[in-house]
């Protein structure tokens, strides 16, 4: 698994970072996920945008970490955002109904917009 990460105004004094992984999210791959989104959020990152357009799949214990930290950034006044979802994903996500419990949204604007509304 690959992952870069960039940042940018959301234009209200805040600012975003974009999460771009490549490749599957699994027990494997977990741990790597979740020490890079641990140093984000101990360098400052509040609001994250999670690009899945490179995760061809992702499993429980995947969606279980970004559900972790979604909840994790919105204690500390942010949010996790899910963007470009693979087909394969989001049919993972709805099937283990975590869905609901996720902001998903096509793409990265818009998750722009759902982070500047906040």
């Amino acid at each position: 698994m690959v992952i870069d990460s960039r940042h940018f105004e959301l234009g209200n004094g805040e600012f975003a970072t974009v999460l771009e992984v490549h490749g599957s999210i699994d027990a494997s791959t977990e741990p790597e996920l979740r020490r890079h989104l641990d140093d984000l959020i101990r360098a400052g990152a509040r609001h994250i945008i999670f690009d899945g357009k490179h995760v061809p799949y992702i499993n429980s214990t995947g969606l279980g970490t970004l559900l972790m930290y979604m909840d994790k950034l919105q204690e500390l006044g942010g949010n996790l955002v899910l963007a470009q979802l693979s087909d394969k994903a989001l049919m993972v996500i709805e099937m283990l109904g975590f869905a609901a419990a996720l902001d998903i949204v096509e793409d990265q604007q818009s998750a722009v917009e759902v982070l500047g509304a906040e």
